[in-house]
């Protein structure tokens, strides 16, 4: 009886994956904005777009368990990469322009700004540049990336941190404001997302229901950040131990 169920599961995992799928691509055609090949757009995707978007090959949305909320005002830009993957809740505001690199992993609830909206004080500015995000970043859960900054290529932001200023390429970052806790060894050729040897997935909508349903890391994304969620649980810890002392 359980190898039925399962067997039954799985068919409907397979039909609903295929249905969302097709339903995000055929979205696509109709939204002002150009996409890649291959693009995968689930569940509760809003593309709000009055200005330019562009988003890379195998763009991948997934707002199956939180709504995604992609806006871009007239006059703005949005500029995404190839293999750039989204997780639900996430929330990229562009008044201005943002720029996401290839292989960049968004996790859960991330917000990417590039315009303060109010006033600090009177006369303070509220664009300060372009919101740039490297190529083979990954941003952890709850991560806030402030407008005007740049994210060095290779670098991880631990989750729930805050990206006030620019952080360098290949750098670890945790923290409100984020700061950088530790340079990391990120050679040519290898990604967060897909490491050396998965670093070009198989193409097809076969092979990606092999990855989606053998636990296959290309097929998902991780929310806290791991490694990098671990060691802001660290600093945090020794600051908190530090102000006690």
């Amino acid at each position: 009886m359980r190898n039925l169920q399962r067997s039954y599961l799985k068919i409907y995992d397979i039909a609903f994956y295929i249905v969302q799928t097709g339903y995000g691509y055929v979205k696509t055609k109709f939204i002002p904005a150009r996409f890649g090949r291959y693009p995968n757009v689930r569940g509760k995707v809003k593309l709000h777009i009055r200005g330019e978007a562009a988003f890379g090959e195998r763009f991948t949305v997934l707002g199956d368990q939180g709504a995604v909320r992609i806006s871009v005002e007239g006059g703005a830009q949005l500029t995404v990469g190839d293999y750039v993957a989204v997780n639900y809740g996430v929330d990229i505001d562009v008044w201005h322009e943002v720029r996401i690199g290839n292989k960049v992993m968004i996790a859960p609830n991330v917000t990417i700004l590039d315009d303060n909206r109010h006033e600090l004080e009177p006369g303070a500015p509220l664009y300060n540049g372009p919101t740039v995000i490297g190529d083979n970043v990954w941003l952890g859960g709850g991560v806030t990336v402030l407008p005007g900054v740049c994210i060095g290529t290779g670098s991880v932001i631990a989750a729930h941190s805050v990206v006030s200023r620019d952080i360098p390429p290949n750098s670890l970052a945790a923290g409100s404001p984020a700061r950088v806790i530790k340079s990391l060894n990120v050679p040519d050729g290898w990604s967060h997302r897909f490491g050396y040897e998965r670093n070009m997935p198989a193409p097809g909508l076969l092979a990606s229901l092999r990855r989606t349903f053998a636990g296959d890391p290309n097929a998902t994304i991780a929310g806290a950040g791991g490694e990098a969620a671990r060691i802001e649980h660290e600093v945090v810890a020794r600051a908190q131990h530090e102000v006690i002392g």
